[in-house]
């Protein structure tokens, strides 16, 4: 780009550091918006798969969909793939899948004492 001073440009890729302003990403994080009110609704929705090259922002908008997820009540874990697949896939999901529940139920439990 030219003209664009190198000091003042807030795109600096990293892996999982926050830009000053996401910028460039509203379709991404209107199509998660609407699926997660659409599955809110017992409907069904797209899914999405994010690719690219490191520090192009995948993680901080996977941040930015957990944020969306949240908002509307729902739960959700993450995981980074293991690259050397030395993991057994279905014992990580196992694991996540109890993590889930279980954060389910103390939300549970503490609108039980809310109430």
């Amino acid at each position: 780009m030219r003209g664009l001073d190198p000091v003042r440009n807030p795109y600096s890729p990293g892996a999982g550091i926050p830009p000053p302003a996401l910028v460039g990403r509203d379709r991404e994080l209107a199509g998660f918006d609407i699926a997660i009110r659409r599955l809110t609704l017992g409907r069904s929705a797209r899914s999405r798969m994010l690719t690219g090259l490191r520090g192009v922002g995948k993680t901080i908008l996977l941040g930015e969909f957990a944020r969306t997820a949240q908002r509307y009540g729902w739960v959700h874990q993450h995981h980074e793939a293991d690259v050397a697949g030395t993991v057994a896939f279905p014992r990580v999901m196992a694991k996540l899948a109890r993590k889930a529940i279980l954060r389910l139920s103390a939300g549970e439990r503490l609108a039980d004492r809310a109430q």
